[in-house]
């Protein structure tokens, strides 16, 4: 499996604004119906891909598997919903795009916004010419 690391400086963010890394500002309706400011810190991510773009494959992949454990281990799925719905796959590694599906599988059924960002990656894949299928067998 020959994968290639996109380029890096555009992971996560609005689209139109051109992405940004960081903080990922959301809105979220409470129950009394007014609007809630609720900020996620993304960085280990742009973290994983600088280690993963210097060479330092299993150090990226160290960084991903150990945020995003901390995070099912805290029931954040909220987090991991906004991360998924805001990440531009084309832009990271494929690599770490695995590692994040494959560390999030055990709790596929409580993140709402997985089954989106695997499609995005299928994509992606499909796009690059590899066999999505294949790579993401197991994966769903």
């Amino acid at each position: 499996m020959a994968l290639t690391a996109p380029r890096l400086d555009v992971l996560i963010g609005d689209p139109s604004s051109g992405g940004h890394f960081g903080r990922q500002q959301t809105r979220q309706e409470s129950p009394s119906t007014l609007e809630e400011d609720v900020s996620y810190d993304f960085s280990w991510l742009q973290h994983a891909a600088e280690l993963y773009g210097g060479g330092q494959k299993a150090a990226a992949l160290d960084v991903v598997y150990d945020r995003v454990d901390r995070l099912l281990s805290a029931a954040e799925y909220k987090q991991l919903d906004v991360l998924f719905s805001n990440i531009f796959v084309e832009n990271l590694p494929p690599e770490l795009l695995l590692a994040l599906l494959t560390v999030t599988l055990p709790a596929a059924g409580k993140l709402v916004g997985r089954l989106a960002f695997y499609d995005q990656v299928w994509y992606s894949l499909e796009q690059a010419g590899e066999s999505a299928d294949e790579i993401l067998h197991g994966l769903e």
